[in-house]
């Protein structure tokens, strides 16, 4: 089985070169500020990347998926729901954990 893992790219992840695998784990930072359009661009980039199961775990500076967040005021709220609409191919995780192929 073919793990990736990456994290940090603060926006820039149209830098990056993949091939392709069994699971890709994004492991946070995936914004600078936190701003909508900074997800909206990094889903583009997940459908494209061609893996069995892809994982995002939120970081520190992704506050927009932090509901309680006291700088959320200024930012739409990102929910599960609306994640799983437009990354059907992602599994976000919040707080918890995922069992991928019985293990």
């Amino acid at each position: 089985m073919k793990l990736t893992f990456f994290s940090d790219t603060h926006y820039q992840h149209d830098k990056l070169k993949f091939t392709e695998g069994d699971i890709l784990i994004f492991c946070g930072d995936l914004t600078t500020h936190g701003a909508i359009y900074e997800v909206e661009k990094f889903s583009g980039f997940m459908k494209r990347l061609n893996y069995q199961h892809k994982i995002v775990i939120a970081g520190n500076h992704d506050f927009c998926f932090d509901l309680n967040h006291k700088e959320m005021q200024s930012y739409l709220k990102i929910n599960k729901e609306l994640i799983a609409k437009d990354w059907p191919s992602v599994t976000m995780l919040i707080n918890e954990t995922i069992e991928i192929a019985g293990k």
